[in-house]
């Protein structure tokens, strides 16, 4: 968790979709200061319909952040997809929901709420694993 699903085209490569999966991921980790394990993105084809847009995407993020961060992460993502797409900010649609922190896992454990991912990190993360990561904005 989070969780962002894109709805591409079915003519997106794959290339595309790696670079906009790493582009997602970055952008929510340099916004909520999440580590990057908690971050997933999936993709599923578009296959018709009368939408116009290049790139759906629905994340769905906890709960907790304030107003403009969302914002901020909301215009990131979209600038980077187009980039990627060579496209237009009109055509990639996103929707962040939020949702509460206790409704999330990550192997087998609720999700922290915004802000106390380091703490949780320490205490969940396995012995037989490298230490957990650090993010500036964790720490």
């Amino acid at each position: 968790m989070p969780l962002y699903t894109c709805i591409a085209d079915s003519r997106t490569s794959d290339e595309k979709r790696e670079r906009i999966a790493v582009a997602i991921t970055e952008a929510h980790c340099k916004h909520t200061g999440a580590p990057a394990e908690f971050v997933h993105v999936f993709f599923n084809d578009y296959l018709g319909g009368a939408s116009k847009a290049d790139l759906r995407i629905a994340g769905n993020i906890r709960a907790g952040r304030p107003p403009d961060l969302k914002a901020k992460l909301h215009a990131e993502i979209v600038a980077r997809v187009t980039e990627i797409l060579s496209s237009s900010p009109s055509r990639v649609n996103l929707l962040l929901q939020e949702v509460p922190a206790e409704w999330a896992m990550e192997g087998g454990e609720v999700l922290p709420t915004p802000g106390s991912e380091r703490d949780w990190m320490k205490k969940h993360w396995s012995a037989d694993e490298e230490e957990a990561p650090a993010h500036p904005a964790t720490q």
